[in-house]
């Protein structure tokens, strides 16, 4: 048997990091197996989206790189683990490098909001509408 883990991030997964994924599959499902590592590096349209990659794909484990908003909805709402990569940030003059710390098992997200503002409160022309 094999543990599958599912990858949805756009950073390419280096050798040191494999070995690092394959140690915390070990350890966050008690099995000593081979580890199989299914890579998705395209667009996510939400959190139902991931849902179906990890059925689809038979996950053992999901390992995430995607908003908070997104990332507590999908964590609140699985019965696999998942997973991120823990990054060191630098940033110097030629600009902002990661280096890849660990992996840390996301038990349990909450986020806390308060609507502040919205597009229906403001005046003005219809015109000035924000579309992204």
């Amino acid at each position: 048997m094999t543990i599958r883990i599912l990858r949805i991030t756009r950073h390419p997964l280096h050798p040191l990091q494999r070995v690092g994924l394959e140690i915390a599959a070990r350890k966050l499902t008690g099995r000593n197996e081979e580890v199989e590592i299914v890579e998705h590096a395209g667009t996510i349209s939400g959190p139902e989206e991931v849902l179906e990659m990890v059925k689809e794909y038979k996950a053992d484990i999901v390992e995430l790189v995607l908003p908070i908003g997104m990332l507590a909805a999908i964590v609140s709402n699985i019965r696999i683990p998942v997973i991120r990569a823990i990054m060191e940030r630098s940033v110097d003059e030629t600009g902002v490098t990661f280096r890849w710390r660990g992996y840390e098992h996301i038990r349990s997200i909450s986020v806390e909001t308060a609507n502040l503002v919205s597009l229906d409160e403001l005046q003005g022309d219809e015109s000035d509408e924000i579309e992204s």
